[in-house]
C-alpha cells in the first residue's frame, strides 16, 4: 500500500481533464517509492481509490468565481460547509464519492483536494503553463512535508 497517493479526477472532455494532465505531467518529477500517482475515470471509482492508501492528494478542476489557474487548498469540511466549492466539472460526483468513502470507512487518514478553479468563460486548451506545475509540485511537497 502506497504511503501517498496523488489521484487526478476527470474526464476527456474540455477543463476537465485539467486532474488527468496534471497527474501526467507530475508522473515526471522525481517522487520518493512511497508516492503513487494515479487517474480517477469516474468519481464511483475514488473510494476504492482511497482505500488502497494512508493519505491522498486528490487534483481536480473546480468551477469558482476566481480566476482561472488558482490552486485551492480544500478539506472535507469545506466541501460540507460549503455547497459552492463542491460544483467540479463532475456536478456533485466527487462529494457523493468522498461521502460514500466516509460511510464505508475507506478514508485514509489524511486527505487534500487541491482545485484547479477554472470558469465558464475560460476554454482549455489541454496546456498546462510552467508556473501552475511548479505551483502545484511546490504545494504538494508542503503538504507531504506535514504528513
Amino acid at each position: 500500500m502506497p504511503a501517498t497517493s496523488i489521484i487526478g479526477i476527470g474526464s476527456h472532455h474540455g477543463a476537465d481533464q485539467l486532474g488527468w494532465l496534471l497527474c501526467e505531467r507530475l508522473k515526471h518529477l522525481d517522487w520518493p517509492d512511497t508516492i503513487d500517482i494515479q487517474l480517477c475515470r469516474t468519481p464511483a471509482q475514488l473510494p476504492e481509490l482511497l482505500n488502497h492508501c494512508e493519505n491522498a492528494i486528490l487534483l481536480d478542476a473546480i468551477k469558482t468565481d476566481t480566476d482561472s489557474g488558482k490552486i485551492l487548498q480544500l478539506q472535507l469540511k469545506d466541501l460540507a460547509d460549503n455547497p459552492n466549492a463542491s460544483h467540479s466539472c463532475h456536478g456533485f460526483g466527487v462529494t457523493e464519492a468522498l461521502e460514500l468513502a466516509t460511510a464505508l470507512g475507506q478514508l485514509p487518514a489524511s486527505i487534500i483536494i487541491l482545485a484547479i478553479s477554472i470558469d465558464d468563460k475560460t476554454a482549455y486548451d489541454g496546456v498546462i503553463s510552467p508556473d501552475l506545475l511548479s505551483e502545484l509540485h511546490e504545494v504538494i511537497e508542503d503538504h507531504l512535508n506535514k504528513l
